[in-house]
């Protein structure tokens, strides 16, 4: 079962501009970094940085959203750092804002209505909370999810009038709305999501059995991977981490978050 979801990739052109940005901007803790990717760690996940000519930018919607403890004060401070933001609602009482990375990646922040809902009081840290995708056919990207991938929709997913299904991944809220996504399979890629398999050769065969491509799996110095697209052109991977992988720097965040998702 895909029950973790421990990394997920954003493509960028160049890694020392996006680094000023994520760091400088956002405040995010590297987790560690090498020439041409780097890793910070956002709470629930790991979002990775990695270096690729020409990203294609995402579509309108969200894609990765954060949760503040002052949304007021991360919003001044974003803006004194010349990163324009706008209104989003549907997110706390005191509203939530959307603004853009330097290629093109959606990004979001809000303030949870209930303040015992943040972890930190004092230091307002970005931790992720939902991820969003967008596709074009939202009643075949649900049977994906939820028959052939086995997520539990929750909230509206089951309402055929909404434009939104959700599913829960330990810490992580998965959105899937309507909407466009790249039209050309071959272009370069903006962002990847990747999901934690204890056997990555079972688990893609228990996904072809269901009728999802899977690709063959590959291995490396990072561990086992199989590469497959949801119904809008998604990019998604299942991952089986190797040990020298987990003896990085970033090694006991990702165990930390995959036990944490496991036990929710």
């Amino acid at each position: 079962m895909l029950e973790r979801m421990p990394y997920i990739f954003f493509y960028v052109a160049d890694l020392a501009r996006a680094r000023k940005f994520y760091e400088e901007m956002l405040g995010l803790p590297v987790a560690e970094t090498d020439s041409s990717s780097v890793k910070y760690d956002c709470g629930a996940v790991l979002l990775a940085l990695n270096v690729i000519s020409a990203p294609t930018a995402t579509d309108r919607h969200v894609s990765l959203m954060f949760k503040v403890d002052d949304i007021k004060q991360k919003r001044r401070q974003l803006e004194s750092f010349g990163v324009a933001t706008a209104d989003l609602d549907g997110y706390a009482i005191d509203g939530a804002c959307t603004f853009t990375d330097l290629d093109g990646h959606r990004l979001g922040v809000y303030e949870p209505a209930d303040p015992g809902a943040s972890d930190s009081a004092s230091s307002n840290v970005l931790t992720a909370t939902e991820v969003s995708l967008s596709v074009p056919d939202l009643a075949a990207a649900h049977a994906h999810y939820e028959q052939k991938l086995g997520l539990a929709a929750v909230g509206h997913g089951h309402d055929p009038e909404r434009d939104v299904r959700r599913f829960r991944i330990g810490d992580i809220l998965l959105s899937v709305r309507a909407g466009s996504t790249r039209p050309d399979q071959s272009a370069p890629r903006s962002a990847s999501y990747v999901f934690h398999v204890d056997d990555c050769e079972r688990e893609s065969l228990l996904l072809r059995d269901r009728g999802v491509e899977v690709a063959a799996a590959r291995a490396s110095v990072i561990g086992v991977t199989a590469r497959f697209l949801d119904p809008g052109g998604n990019d998604f991977f299942l991952y089986e981490p190797s040990r020298e992988a987990l003896s990085w720097p970033s090694g006991p965040i990702y165990r930390r978050i995959v036990e944490k998702q496991g036990a929710a």
